[in-house]
């Protein structure tokens, strides 16, 4: 739990670091739609410098190099907080918040 819990928090400091502090100054050179590339690429340095892997622990999918696990964690935790709960909810089940994910029976 400890390990969904600080992948999390690296989503919303990249979230919150893109669209707080980065997405104003772009949005005042007309250059808004590179925030999701920035935050990507936030994301890609964060999981990188904290060594996060997510496939690796919620999926047990182990990278023959460790730097293809950092980018696409990186990727996921670039798209912010919202996608990776949703994301997690899939692989547990339920569907995270957004009802249109939930199975149907």
């Amino acid at each position: 739990m400890t390990e969904l819990t600080g992948i999390f928090l690296l989503a919303v400091f990249t979230e919150a670091t893109a669209e707080y502090f980065v997405a104003p100054l772009l949005d005042k050179g007309g250059y808004s739609q590179y925030v999701k590339y920035v935050a990507a690429a936030v994301g890609i340095a964060l999981c990188a410098a904290y060594q996060v892997d997510i496939l690796a622990m919620l999926a047990g999918m182990t990278a023959v190099h460790p730097i293809v696990g950092w980018v696409v964690s990186g990727l996921i935790v670039g798209r912010g907080s919202n996608f990776l709960n949703d994301l997690v909810g899939l692989v547990r089940g339920d569907g995270g918040h957004n009802p249109e994910y939930r199975y149907r029976t």
